[in-house]
């Protein structure tokens, strides 16, 4: 019987520990996840605030695993913590640019605006936090247009458009001077700029080559 026991804490913890992303996991599967929490609201709200810091620092270190686990340990003790599964889709993201294969790049970034979806159902209303999301979203669409670039050219397209779009509306609405932001918003154009010319598609190519710095230009 102390044997069973112990197999059965080894699994649970296993499952806990997983890398795999518990946001993305079936209602079932979270549901058996989230049986074994048993910790006061008030004390699983500050051990998911604390998890989500964890997580951060990671992304920080370039230790996406452990960041990975740190948001699903942030989610399991408050599934309402916008911050992990917003933290979580930011590093599937980051995975996605450093992939070996556009197979593997393409799952981590579908994985990555899927976080991003969830996240903003819990948006606040807060104006920063929207717009703040919507970037960080936007460089994930432009992401996955860059994975897509080579072999899905149509679907690329659509990647790039919705990025511009999230960066266009908020371009009088906030301070944009933000570098990486500016090179989301260039490098999205640019990707734009050269498939239309690829595609034959004057109109536009001249409407997006005029938007882009002269340094730009010369790189396509």
């Amino acid at each position: 019987m102390k044997y069973l026991l112990l197999f059965f804490v080894c699994i649970v913890s296993e499952t806990l520990c997983a890398v795999e992303c518990q946001m993305l996991l079936s209602e079932k599967e979270q549901k058996e996840i989230l049986a074994y929490r048993r910790y006061p609201p008030s004390t699983k709200l500050r051990l998911s605030v604390a998890a989500v810091k964890a997580g951060y620092s990671a992304i920080n270190k370039k230790e996406y695993d452990r960041a990975i686990e740190e948001f699903n340990r942030a989610w399991r003790f408050n599934q309402k913590n916008i911050d992990a599964y917003w933290g979580a889709a930011i590093v599937y993201g980051t995975m996605s640019e450093q992939a070996k294969t556009v197979s593997e790049a393409k799952t981590l970034i579908e994985k990555s605006l899927r976080l991003f979806k969830l996240a903003e159902t819990m948006l606040s209303g807060k104006i920063v936090e929207e717009e703040n999301w919507k970037l960080d979203y936007a460089a994930s669409l432009y992401v996955a247009g860059k994975i897509l670039f080579k072999s899905e050219k149509t679907a690329a397209e659509k990647y790039f458009q919705e990025a511009e779009k999230i960066w266009l509306s908020l371009k009088n609405r906030r301070d944009m001077k933000k570098e990486r932001d500016i090179k989301v918003y260039y490098r999205t154009v640019w990707h734009l700029t050269k498939l239309y010319r690829d595609w034959g598609r004057n109109d536009l190519y001249k409407k997006y080559l005029k938007h882009l710095p002269p340094q730009i230009r010369k790189t396509l």
